[in-house]
């Protein structure tokens, strides 16, 4: 089976406020993950776990693994995992500053984002399932973000690419 017949799995994740008027930072990061066996990430957070409890002793570990919150030595663990993982990363750096969507509508311009980073992704891997969290989301946002992914990729479709969207909160994601 070659890359454009396997069917990839993607995880998408963002970083920083995406309201231009944010009193930090001028970029929002879109990351994602990109595996051919979902079961490699399945335990990757909870092998680094237990590995810093064994070399470090107890520390505070919250349910949801928040790298911004959590122990410089459980993020190093979990960066360390991951490299032995058959992952790859695709990530979009987005500057803020630059002139966007005219309606000033943050999750169209949310969306938008979303939509250039996955068009990297679909670059490489034409098959690709992809999850994004819906914490955020709201149904009707969900199937104007899918709308809009979708204008942005029509052409990687007609060239017979295939993208599966799912919205997923983070207990169906386990």
């Amino acid at each position: 089976m070659n890359d454009m017949e396997k069917l990839y799995y993607g995880f998408l994740d963002e970083s920083g406020i995406i309201e231009t008027q944010a009193p930090k930072g001028n970029y929002f990061v879109i990351s994602i993950i990109v595996v051919g066996n979902q079961v490699e990430l399945k335990h990757v957070i909870k092998r680094a776990r237990k590995k810093v409890r064994t070399t470090k002793g107890k520390f505070y570990a919250s349910r949801r693994f928040k790298a911004s919150k959590e122990a410089r030595a459980l993020i190093r663990q979990v960066l360390l995992e991951l490299a032995k993982c058959n992952i790859e990363i695709v990530v979009g750096l987005w500057d803020k500053r630059q002139p966007h969507h005219e309606s000033g509508d943050k999750n169209i311009l949310y969306a938008q984002y979303i939509a250039r980073t996955v068009a990297l992704a679909l670059e490489k891997w034409p098959r690709l399932a992809l999850t994004v969290h819906k914490r955020y989301t709201l149904p009707a946002i969900q199937i104007r973000m899918n709308q809009i992914i979708q204008e942005h990729i029509h052409e990687y479709m007609q060239r017979g690419i295939f993208l599966s969207i799912d919205h997923r909160t983070e207990a169906e994601c386990r």
